[in-house]
């Protein structure tokens, strides 16, 4: 009898350990997800407001990551006006 409790306080134990490692490495990936998500760039576009014969567009980022602008274009009546195109090193 006593043979039988032990086995069954061993299983159970196991158990929970591999029910708290699972939870752990769970918690683990949801944090890095987290941390991610966290410093993720979020641009956005607000007109000029100032008065005047000119247009402008402000691009700001509202997130907490950097944002890398690497190349921007201005079109008028599907007529190209403006580009810009950051040269791309292959090894970056």
């Amino acid at each position: 009898m006593n043979n039988s409790v032990t086995t069954i306080t061993s299983i159970a134990a196991s158990f929970i350990a591999v029910c708290a490692l699972i939870v752990s490495v769970w918690t683990g990936y949801e944090t890095r997800q987290h941390n991610r998500l966290s410093v993720k760039p979020i641009l956005d576009i607000a007109n000029n407001t100032a008065p005047g014969p000119v247009y402008g567009l402000i691009l700001y980022n509202e997130g907490t990551g950097p944002a890398l602008v690497k190349g921007w274009k201005i079109t008028f009546n599907d007529e190209l006006m403006r580009e810009y195109k950051e040269n791309l090193d292959p090894k970056d």
